[in-house]
């Protein structure tokens, strides 16, 4: 058999390739599996899952993690609503902000925020189950809500529920038939891949001894996802939203945020225990008695015995014991193998941190090789992704909640405005926490040439520092009030304007001299 050698063209052909796509020695380890992104989700969400919340438990930088990311995601006053509806009518007031409706509708909602009416089991309010739920999705990867019409407990007829993710059973599926949609993942969808109910087991599948592999036979409530209630479904019965961040096409479950930082941290935490046993050891100086064929014939020294017959002798600081002859001291001094523990934490969290998407220096809580102009530079970058996640948190989680609310409300009375004006009184606006700056004297310069410039307005920048404009100027007339009222001489700056002209006081006439 004459085999050919290849030539030259072919052997520049065979270059011409991907060298990520080429099968070598060194990359036959790397498993491919070509599935989509459901299937390799419901493989592996359920493992990932309990080993998230393992180290939501055990993990302190985890832990640290989760805390940063409520408090700059949620804060400590959770994501501020201000409503932008315009007046109907024509003529010299149309399309000016209707003040009254705005108001009605704003203190209704921080009415609803209160634990007695937004939580069903009236345990949290708005703030609390916030943070409780951005921390629920980055560490579960999803958070099923359920919105309860009809609910009795409160004057809105209207509440909230979230459920823990073990509720959808990633084993439920069916193929589309006889009239039926396709369900995967407990998840119930159209042809499109647009959400029409989820089943929901009644029962924690963890609450028993057992837990089952196959959740067919399980008893289960099928209950319509929001978005198909507003179009197609029973406007009067409950509905649910899944809320989980999306990063393939076709994706109808969610996976963990800690899914690529997982394996590093579980080992980061082995290392630093093995360390810690490592630092305990040589930290533990001991030594050894040997006798020998001498001090046999002197006979031994009553000791401390253990029960295995083991003889032990107590050491003080300061004491000394004599020996008999023949017998010689071992001594067993261990030393520290930790030399380099530093340097390799320091390293692992740095990769920790670039799976978990958040600053390294904050969460390791190390300052310490930190310039200001470098972390100011990760700290701007990192607040930008705060911001993505809160926009994300609000188109997926607070805009929904608020429109079915709202619907709630109108129905129930507690909202004295028509059901034909629901179109035109909602428009919600929300606005999330925002950050001062270490030298907050530099930033109010800047704004203030941006507003001379006219690169920004006053509302603009009271938005970017999470406050309300009417609000500032509502406080500006009570400082001024005050200020007027007790004779208080205070430096009220740009307040000042918001007090009420006074007449002159007219000058006393001139003396005319005899």
């Amino acid at each position: 058999m004459v085999t050919r050698q290849p030539d030259a063209a072919d052997a520049k052909k065979s270059k011409k390739r991907y060298a990520s796509g080429e099968q070598t020695r060194i990359l036959a380890d790397w498993a491919l599996m070509d599935l989509d992104a459901d299937g390799m989700i419901l493989r592996d969400a359920g493992r990932t899952r309990a080993r998230c919340r393992s180290l939501r438990r055990d993990n302190p930088y985890f832990r640290r993690f989760l805390a940063e990311l409520s408090a700059n995601v949620i804060g400590a006053d959770g994501i501020r609503l201000k409503m932008k509806v315009k007046r109907a009518n024509r003529g010299r007031g149309a399309n000016r902000p209707d003040d009254r409706i705005n108001q009605m509708i704003e203190q209704a909602w921080h009415e609803f925020s209160h634990a007695r009416n937004w939580d069903a089991s009236r345990q949290l309010n708005r703030a609390e189950w916030s943070r409780v739920a951005i921390q629920t999705i980055a560490t579960t990867g999803e958070l099923p809500i359920r919105l309860l019409r009809g609910f009795s407990k409160n004057a809105f007829n209207f509440s909230l529920q979230g459920l823990e993710p073990d509720h959808l059973p990633f084993s439920f599926d069916r193929e589309p038939d006889n009239g039926r949609q396709k369900i995967r993942g407990a998840v119930e969808t159209d042809a499109y891949g647009e959400p029409i109910a989820y089943h929901v087991l009644k029962k924690h599948p963890g609450r028993d001894a057992m837990f089952w592999n196959n959740y067919s036979d399980a008893e289960k409530i099928r209950i319509q996802s929001e978005t198909w209630r507003t179009l197609n479904g029973d406007r009067a019965s409950d509905s649910m939203i899944l809320a989980f961040m999306r990063e393939e096409w076709g994706q109808t479950r969610g996976m963990s945020w800690a899914s690529t930082a997982l394996r590093m941290l579980r080992q980061l935490g082995a290392y630093e225990e093995a360390a810690v046993v490592g630092a305990r050891i040589a930290s533990s100086k001991m030594f050894f008695i040997e006798p020998s064929e001498l001090t046999a014939q002197y006979g031994e020294e009553e000791e401390n015995e253990y029960v295995d017959g083991s003889t032990f002798m107590d050491a003080q600081p300061g004491s000394g014991h004599k020996l008999l002859p023949g017998e010689k001291i071992s001594s067993w001094n261990p030393t520290d193998p930790n030399g380099n523990y530093e340097s390799f934490r320091r390293g692992i969290l740095r990769g920790i941190c670039g799976g978990l998407l958040c600053s390294y220096n904050i969460v390791a809580n190390d300052l310490e090789s930190t310039s200001y102009s470098s972390l100011r530079q990760a700290v701007l970058a990192e607040r930008e992704l705060w911001k993505t996640i809160q926009a994300w948190y609000i188109q997926t989680v607070e805009e929904p909640i608020f429109r079915a609310w709202l619907e709630m409300a109108m129905v129930s009375g507690e909202l004295p405005i028509s059901a034909d004006e629901y179109d035109r009184v909602c428009c919600p606006q929300f606005e999330g926490r925002r950050w001062d700056w270490v030298d907050p004297s530099k930033d109010i310069k800047a704004a203030r040439e941006e507003v001379e410039l006219g690169t920004d307005s006053l509302q603009g920048i009271a938005r970017k520092r999470g406050r309300d404009l009417a609000q500032v100027a509502e406080e500006m007339r009570e400082d001024a009030a005050l200020a007027e009222g007790d004779g208080d001489q205070l430096e009220l700056g740009f307040a000042s304007s918001f007090l009420p002209e006074s007449d002159p006081v007219p000058a006393p006439p001139a003396t005319v001299a005899n």
